[in-house]
């Protein structure tokens, strides 16, 4: 019989080298090279790993300051750069910084810049980056035209402030950037533009007041806003769009106006997948059916309580031009109706695709839940598709409830998000 194994025996050691540098690649970049001290053969596997993942929060609290835990990051990431080995491509870098109130913005932007450009000379086909910003100062990028690049191919930005050229020179730098994510960022362009981008999401920025921001992306397939303020968008030149989730706060103070609604479904009328909510009194619709257009391509419809008013007329005017639509979502929860003026001429509609209608509701109040089922809003939604004659139609009631504290908060936010994905 053989001996026992000890069972001290480094099995790690065994893997073969471009393994253990796959297992590597999923450790910070601070934990990577510490490995280097294990033995002779670990000293500079660091060195050709194909993901660098730069975290402060590695550094946060080794000295008594945050300028002191900044310029030890700032030395570990440059040193980090210079010395690994300059053949091996970079298949991602990822970026995570802190800045806090008072911080040298200007400096915290040179020091990005010039990271981000050397992974982009090293074929990073993934950037992102991601800051913790506790000033009112946002990363500014692409000051020394570093967005150049054949490779990249997904860019994922937060809390940057994006100055008029700077999407510009990422359409002409990066021919095939296909995902572009931005998150808590200021916009101050007039046109965000590309011919490559398929995949866009612009999560809780700014855009600013100074500039009527058009978004013009025809190959986009995919289109996710959320909470936009400011001057929000204009739509334009989006063709080969097919799913979009469009949401616009509830706390209407950072919108600078109600929204024209024609332009936006305008922009959005091409697609397959489409999920829209908006702060009932935010938008302006007219006693007509001109701000609808068709959408004929329409086969999952998600809507808020905006298109709810006490006839249900925005509701019936979306029926009335989505004539494949095989499933509505109506997400409601407590709060005013949309007020429209007038009569609805024409209240019939032929969606024969249609099969089923589920209405979420979500209320705070058990006992308000129990009642639901004779919810006079909900009985309204019933007799709409009764009176068209789709008696065979499937029609779900969803009760959820939420509590008032944090955790049921977040989870109240989360799920009023649109989660339309094709």
């Amino acid at each position: 019989m053989e001996p026992e194994q000890e069972t001290g025996t480094d099995r790690l050691s065994d893997l073969p080298d471009d393994l253990i540098r796959r297992i590597m690649s999923f450790l910070h970049a601070r934990q990577a090279v510490r490995t280097c001290v294990l033995s002779r053969r670990w000293r500079d596997l660091w060195r050709s790993l194909n993901r660098i993942n730069a975290d402060f929060c590695d550094f946060n609290g080794e000295t008594d300051t945050w300028e002191g835990d900044q310029a030890r990051f700032r030395k570990f990431v440059n040193n980090l750069l210079l010395l690994r080995d300059p053949v091996p491509v970079v298949d991602k870098f990822w970026l995570r910084s802190y800045l806090p109130l008072g911080a040298n913005a200007e400096e915290a932007s040179a020091d990005a810049n010039l990271w981000i450009g050397h992974a982009l000379q090293l074929q990073a086909s993934v950037v992102e980056v991601d800051q913790d910003i506790q000033t009112w100062n946002a990363l500014e990028l692409g000051g020394h035209a570093v967005f150049a690049s054949q490779y990249l191919t997904r860019l994922v930005l937060s809390a940057v402030s994006f100055a008029e050229g700077f999407f510009k020179q990422l359409e002409t730098g990066c021919p095939n950037l296909e995902h572009l994510y931005l998150y808590d960022s200021i916009i101050h362009v007039d046109n965000i533009s590309s011919q490559t981008l398929k995949d866009l999401i612009i999560d809780s920025s700014e855009f600013s007041y100074d500039y009527d921001t058009s978004i013009s992306t025809p190959n986009v397939t995919s289109l996710t806003l959320i909470d936009p303020a400011g001057h929000v968008p204009l739509l334009m030149d989006m063709e080969s769009l097919a799913s979009a989730s469009v949401y616009l706060q509830f706390d209407v103070a950072n919108l600078d106006t109600a929204i024209n609604i024609n332009q936006w479904l305008m922009g959005l009328s091409a697609v397959r997948y489409l999920a829209l909510d908006f702060p009932v009194g935010v938008i302006e619709i007219e006693d007509n059916m001109q701000w609808c257009p068709e959408f004929n391509n329409l086969v999952n419809l998600t809507l808020g309580r905006w298109c709810l008013d006490s006839k249900l007329y925005a509701l019936t005017v979306f029926l009335q031009n989505s004539p494949k639509l095989e499933k509505l979502t109506l997400e409601i929860d407590e709060g005013d109706i949309q007020k429209i003026k007038g009569e609805l001429k024409e209240t019939s509609f032929t969606c024969d695709n249609l099969k089923i209608v589920e209405v979420t509701w979500l209320e705070e109040d058990l006992q308000e839940v129990m009642c639901l089922e004779d919810d006079p809003l909900v009985n309204r939604v019933k007799k709409l598709f009764l009176d068209s004659g789709m008696t065979s139609l499937q029609i779900n009631i969803t009760h959820l409830v939420y509590s008032l504290s944090y955790e049921s908060e977040v989870f109240r936010e989360d799920h009023k998000r649109p989660r339309i994905r094709p």
